[in-house]
């Protein structure tokens, strides 16, 4: 019984309830690099995610690990609020993908590497809405 109470909780504050994880904006990671929130940057990042996409519709996850852990990674985090704060409810849709990407990807011994390309990609495209929120081109790639 425990467990499905935590299992709801958990569940419920992922899917939007009144105390989701995504109530409040992404927070950046500290110590790591991240790409600039510029016109450029959203376009490196798109270009990344392209190949991170790749990588995993190829079943390299090896490869789509060492690229999502570093600047893509916290181009999210860094992303998300600026986002956020233009388009509440665009931000809280790239927070709540981003989530669940990421606890799907922490698990990927148990998630398809197809289920996860395509996580990406709605990442992907809620990021280049993003850019154009911000006032910078669309992303192309």
């Amino acid at each position: 019984m425990l467990v499905f109470v935590g299992g709801f909780f958990l569940l419920s504050n992922l899917s939007g309830g009144g105390n989701s994880i995504c109530g409040e904006p992404l927070t950046p990671l500290q110590g790591v690099e991240t790409i600039p929130n510029t016109a450029e940057g959203f376009q490196e990042a798109d270009t990344g995610f392209g190949r991170l996409i790749g990588f995993l519709q190829q079943g390299d996850l090896s490869a789509a690990n060492t690229l999502f852990y570093g600047r893509a990674h916290n181009f999210m985090h860094t992303a998300e609020p600026e986002i956020r704060a233009k388009d509440e409810s665009l931000g809280k849709n790239l927070c709540e993908a981003v989530i669940k990407f990421e606890n799907d990807f922490d698990t990927s011994g148990r998630s398809d590497p197809q289920v996860l390309a395509q996580e990406v990609t709605s990442i992907r495209e809620f990021l280049r809405t993003g850019a154009e929120v911000l006032g910078f081109p669309r992303p192309t790639g």
